[in-house]
């Protein structure tokens, strides 16, 4: 925000000012040339030096007032992340540790505006002393001229006032000097962020509807460079099929989920949707038949409603409602005092982690998705909670394509297909008695949750 300030400032403020001061400065000049040719030269030979101080004063103070754009933000992002992190910070008493860090950063940004601050103290004396270096030479050589009746005093009289006049809009420039530098440091950081790629739209493959096969044929994927995430990564879901991707973390399944919501474009292979190139689909069109329900649940400043719809005008008070009661999440709901106008805190502070999970769960099926997508839906909820969640998962299960994280093996057992991803790899494939049959990774990870031996 602060560098769209700077450069809004530049525009309404510092151009229109600098070209105001550039005719000042060219229409005094005229002045006095045309009252007298040689002060006119005199005057004119003061202007490489001041060009040169200009330039020595940009050269300087644009690397200073970069260096204090990026301090300034990094700061300022340090200081945003504590006060949203307050809760942590305090846990692990680590205030003095982020306020050290905050101070450094404000130190940088202090030093960096001191050294501008310190260009600027030479660059004005320099201008006064040029300014005040002429008044004398005007007035000594004028003198003389008068004296030998080669110059009339109201001229002289005259230059002694427009010297000076001379120089105001020359200092002035310096001020609005400083406007441009802040600008062009931000706008640095802005076009930087501009020329960012945009995300591609996609191809033109729309649907109103779609079965919600979901295939990866031989896809290979990492986020940079060679480091692959996903190797040779092959599988197929029928519509209205389950399937459930187990592993350790950093296995690679969320990232299967993130490539399905085509939030980021595949090295090699191929991923189909319904048989089509996921390539070919509009991304937008895409992701409306897909639902999300993540473990980190994001909720935004507003009411319930709001949050459940996402804004969604076609969206009835009527349905909001339904797909609340649907997934459970009208148990809560309905005891707040304002119901569906209650409002939201910040990300949803003032709601548990299970009742955030639920708007979640009722904010996927309002959208009325054809493909549904659970990232560790019942990961860190009560017991009560979990019973509501899995209630609500088996629900809006019911004739969708379903792919499921998760890290509790009890939650997908009945899953029609489980995939078992290790290092990048699907290692096993099949339904739950059938990789326990195995004795691979899926049973050493079930033999792990339940080493105290419960029920299968």
């Amino acid at each position: 925000t602060s560098d769209v300030d700077a450069l809004n400032e530049l525009f309404t403020d510092g151009i229109v000012s600098m070209l105001s001061e550039m005719i000042t400065i060219f229409t005094i000049l005229g002045f006095i040339f045309y009252l007298d040719v040689s002060f006119g030269i005199f005057t004119s030979l003061i202007l490489p030096l001041t060009a040169a101080a200009i330039f020595w004063f940009h050269r300087r103070s644009f690397h200073a007032f970069r260096t204090a754009r990026g301090h300034y933000a990094d700061f300022s992002a340090s200081l945003q992340e504590t006060l949203s992190g307050m809760e942590v910070v305090q846990l692990f008493n680590s205030q003095r540790r982020n306020l050290a860090r905050f101070e450094e950063g404000n130190d940088n940004y202090l030093k960096d505006r001191l050294t501008s601050s310190l260009y600027h103290s030479i660059y004005f004396p320099i201008m006064e002393s040029s300014g005040i270096l002429l008044m004398a030479f005007i007035l000594w050589y004028g003198s003389g001229e008068v004296l030998r009746q080669s110059l009339e005093w109201g001229v002289l009289v005259a230059m002694l006032q427009y010297v000076p006049r001379f120089f105001m809009p020359i200092r002035d420039i310096a001020e609005q000097y400083a406007t441009i530098q802040v600008a062009m440091a931000s706008s640095e950081r802005i076009f930087e962020l501009m020329d960012t790629e945009p995300e591609p739209m996609g191809g033109d493959q729309k649907s109103d509807k779609i079965e919600g096969a979901i295939e990866f044929r031989n896809v290979w994927f990492a986020y940079g460079g060679e480091d692959w995430v996903l190797r040779d990564v092959s599988f197929r879901a029928a519509p209205g099929q389950s399937l459930a991707l187990v592993g350790a973390t950093g296995a690679g399944k969320s990232t299967i989920i993130n490539l399905i919501c085509r939030l980021y474009d595949i090295q090699k292979g191929v991923i189909l949707i319904d048989g089509i190139d996921i390539r070919a689909w509009d991304i937008e069109n895409l992701r409306r038949h897909i639902g999300v329900v993540q473990q980190d649940v994001f909720l935004f400043s507003g009411d319930i409603e709001s949050n459940i719809s996402l804004g969604d005008s076609a969206m009835s008070r009527a349905h909001i409602a339904q797909a609340a009661r649907y997934v459970n999440a009208d148990r809560f709901i309905e005891r707040l005092p304002d119901g569906y106008h209650h409002q939201v805190a910040e990300r949803g502070a003032a709601f548990s982690t299970g009742q955030r999970q639920l708007l979640s769960f009722a904010r996927a099926l309002a959208a009325e998705p054809d493909i549904l997508v659970l990232d560790e839906a019942t990961a860190s909820v009560d017991t009560e909670t979990e019973m509501w969640i899995q209630e609500a998962i088996e629900k809006i299960m019911q004739d969708r394509t379903s792919i499921v994280i998760a890290h509790r093996l009890s939650t997908i057992r009945s899953a029609d297909k489980i995939l078992v991803m290790h290092h990048g790899r699907i290692r096993e494939e099949g339904r739950h008695e059938e990789l326990l049959a195995k004795k691979g990774i899926y049973h050493r990870l079930h033999q792990l949750q339940y080493s105290e031996g419960p029920p299968f």
